[in-house]
């Protein structure tokens, strides 16, 4: 009889207590879950637009570090900008584009493709300068003879040259260009033959 009227009297309490707890218990997870999910983490991103092939060294002074939440960072994202390694981007960036490890390649020619390779050669600043300087990188390259021109690279890449504000016309200057494998040696005849003239694509 005293446990009955102990079951009636205490009995919703006890129901009304370990529905609480089990409660508690079920949405303590969740708490954590969001909690984890809201956490903010540093990480570095594009400052602004940067151009496939753009060196390590001119990234470094192109990027900033943002604090995102937890779930917002992509896989591979660098924390800090001494994270960020030698050799070039593989990829165009644009502002605010995370940067990650899978940014960077050694070099320029691995960002161009298979069969391409890199060659370095002396023209006259007149015969390249203007299309580098007002339409970028992307070229075509002539042989100019006596008589005509001829195509004998497209879609070359123009990959280092030297600063272009006091050069003259006629001033003779190293530029490195990136060319097809197989159009390599008639690139290399224009050259030596100073018959090289670079124009935009």
């Amino acid at each position: 009889m005293k446990l009955k009227f102990n079951i009636t009297r205490f009995g919703p309490a006890l129901v009304a207590f370990t529905l609480v707890l089990v409660g508690s218990l079920i949405a303590l997870p969740n708490d954590e879950k969001q909690a984890s999910a809201n956490q903010q983490v540093p990480v570095v991103v594009a400052a602004k637009d940067l151009a496939s092939g753009t060196a390590a060294s001119e990234v470094w002074n192109s990027i900033e570090v943002r604090m995102v939440p937890k779930t917002a960072r992509a896989a591979g994202a660098f924390e800090s900008v001494a994270e960020i390694p030698d050799g070039v981007l593989a990829y165009p960036h644009v502002v605010g584009q995370q940067i990650l490890g899978s940014s960077f390649s050694e070099n320029q020619i691995f960002t161009l493709g298979a069969g391409y390779v890199a060659v370095s050669v002396r023209v006259e600043s007149q015969r390249w300068i203007g299309p580098y300087v007002m339409a970028g990188k992307s070229v075509n390259i002539y042989d100019t003879n006596i008589t005509a021109a001829s195509l004998v690279s497209s879609d070359a890449v123009i990959l280092g040259t030297p600063e272009t504000d006091n050069l003259e016309p006629k001033s003779e200057t190293v530029i490195s260009l990136g060319v097809k494998q197989e159009s390599l040696t008639a690139v290399l005849v224009a050259a030596s033959q100073d018959r090289i003239w670079l124009v935009s694509r």
